[in-house]
């Protein structure tokens, strides 16, 4: 009866998506980003591949009732720290997931970036990128730059200038595809 059970469960199991060792989570966030009214998940894990790298999986939540879907997957999305303050985390604001990498910890230069995620169209994409790096040892404020990933336009700032308007031409980059190597050209200073 046991092994019945088990191979009618298999299949279920196996679509839910990649098992995750918990030993390895740094930070978990759910909502329901689909509005089907079931809990979806977000997951955030230090790479088995890059030590210096955190991966995300999101999961949507069932409507058999057994557990979630896996729906996204980014192997390095952001970069992980071996120290405290420089921890990789997740929040939700409002509909919007938030991934904060960091450090804020270590040498003079301090530095947060985050990325927005949405579920739009059925995909969760990157909506929102903004980074700032601040030197702890001059008094002029840090250098700053938010981007709308949905409209095109955002703000930048270097340190002790007048904030201006940029516009990006870079659409929702798709959580799949983001990676560490990805910065938008008009944040670079």
């Amino acid at each position: 009866m046991r092994i019945l059970l088990a191979l009618l469960l298999l299949p279920t199991m196996v679509a839910a998506g990649p098992m995750i060792d918990p030993a390895r989570a740094l930070s978990v966030a759910t909502a329901d980003w689909n509005g089907d009214g079931l809990a979806d998940r977000a997951v955030l894990v230090e790479s088995e591949a890059d030590e210096t790298a955190a991966e995300l999986f999101i999961a949507l939540g069932s409507s058999s009732g057994l557990g979630f879907q896996h729906v996204a997957h980014a192997d390095a999305i952001v970069w992980r720290g071996a120290m405290w303050g420089q921890q990789p985390y997740l929040e939700m604001r409002d509909e919007a997931l938030f991934i904060t990498s960091l450090n804020d910890s270590i040498g003079r230069n301090r530095w947060k970036l985050e990325l927005s995620v949405l579920y739009r169209n059925e995909e969760f994409v990157v909506s929102g990128f903004s980074y700032s790096t601040r030197d702890t040892l001059e008094l002029q404020p840090a250098t700053e730059c938010e981007l709308d990933l949905l409209t095109g336009k955002g703000t930048f700032m270097r340190a002790g200038l007048t904030s201006q308007e940029v516009v990006s031409f870079q659409d929702p980059v798709p959580v799949s595809d983001w990676n560490l190597e990805y910065f938008p050209k008009v944040c670079r200073y």
